[in-house]
């Protein structure tokens, strides 16, 4: 019991530094335009940290996570004139996106591999395909305008009232996530992506255990859609769309999908890479391409492994440090 309380104040902590603390210098620092982009940095974050549940930890490559980010996105949307709560239109958008998930994924048990990966892609485009043509969905304009309500009775209009809330939201899911990542059942994932055929050998359930990783990626993305459609006012079929899965996908290899922090750290990258190349060519998407290229062919394993790099390098300078004092 003591080993777990540790080990739940050591992840809580954790937690609270990686997230919490660069936020409140953003927040203290940041101009308006500075908090918008930030808002939807973190927004990204919570749906590549979902994301990577699948790529990374279970090593299931998806390529339809948008299918679910804009059903979170729609959720919201279609409740704009309820005036129900942010967090109770959150939950109705996690529960939404969930239920795709889940039909999907049980329609997909047995799938693995590339066969997966082109099941979720086609099903993917069907949903953009459904939504684009729908005119009660909005056809191509999609549904505005999505207004911010209130959060446990506060109003979170304010861009950055709205900014706390995103972060908020971020910490809870990073601390869950981190929970399950160094339990068992993330310890399963990691096995079943290294070496099926040994874990079905163990007789663990694994096409069940890839099916709640599965639910588990689609509920996250749902959540971070949901929060897109406030942050935007509005939900439209591009957050449907292919690109945005290939988005996503990229933004947990670049960030490093073995690590746990990899993907917030993509999502950082890749949206500030993006945002600050807009404002500088109209050819954004063939220069971000290029650069993402030359990260992933220099660095396979992601950003992550600069941290690698730097710890090595700062171990190897300490020794040599110690070294020189002890002949000294």
């Amino acid at each position: 019991m003591t080993v777990t309380r540790a080990a739940w104040l050591r992840q809580a902590v954790e937690v609270c530094l990686v997230v919490l603390l660069p936020a409140a210098i953003i927040s203290a620092i940041a101009t308006d335009l500075g908090i918008y982009v930030w808002t939807t940095v973190v927004i990204y974050i919570i749906f590549a940290m979902g994301t990577n549940v699948l790529v990374g930890w279970s090593g299931a490559t998806s390529f339809g996570q948008a299918a679910y980010f804009g059903t979170g996105a729609y959720a919201v949307a279609l409740l704009r004139e309820r005036e129900l709560p942010n967090e109770v239109l959150l939950v109705l958008a996690v529960l939404a996106s969930a239920v795709v998930a889940l039909t999907l994924g049980i329609l997909t048990l047995r799938a693995v591999g590339l066969r997966f990966g082109i099941i979720t892609l086609v099903f993917g485009q069907l949903i953009y395909l459904v939504v684009f043509r729908n005119d009660g969905l909005g056809s191509e304009t999609g549904l505005y305008p999505v207004a911010r309500s209130t959060v446990l009775g506060q109003d979170v209009s304010d861009q950055r009232t709205f900014f706390w809330v995103v972060v908020s939201v971020l910490t809870i899911v990073a601390f869950v996530l981190r929970r399950m990542y160094q339990s068992s059942f993330g310890l399963t994932l990691a096995a079943m992506r290294d070496d099926p055929l040994r874990t079905v050998a163990l007789g663990l359930p694994i096409r069940w255990l890839r099916l709640i990783s599965f639910v588990l990626a689609g509920a996250v993305a749902g959540l971070a859609g949901g929060l897109f459609a406030q942050q935007q006012g509005s939900a439209s079929p591009s957050m449907l769309s292919f690109a945005l899965s290939g988005h996503i996908i990229l933004i947990c290899l670049l960030g490093g999908r073995f690590r746990f922090w990899g993907a917030a750290a993509g999502a950082i990258v890749f949206t500030w890479a993006e945002y600050h190349l807009r404002s500088l060519t109209d050819a954004t998407d063939l220069y971000l391409g290029a650069l993402l290229l030359v990260i992933v062919i220099a660095m396979p394993d992601g950003l992550a492994k600069l941290w690698d790099l730097t710890t090595v390098a700062l171990r190897s300078r300490s020794r040599t440090s110690d070294r020189d004092e002890v002949s000294v």
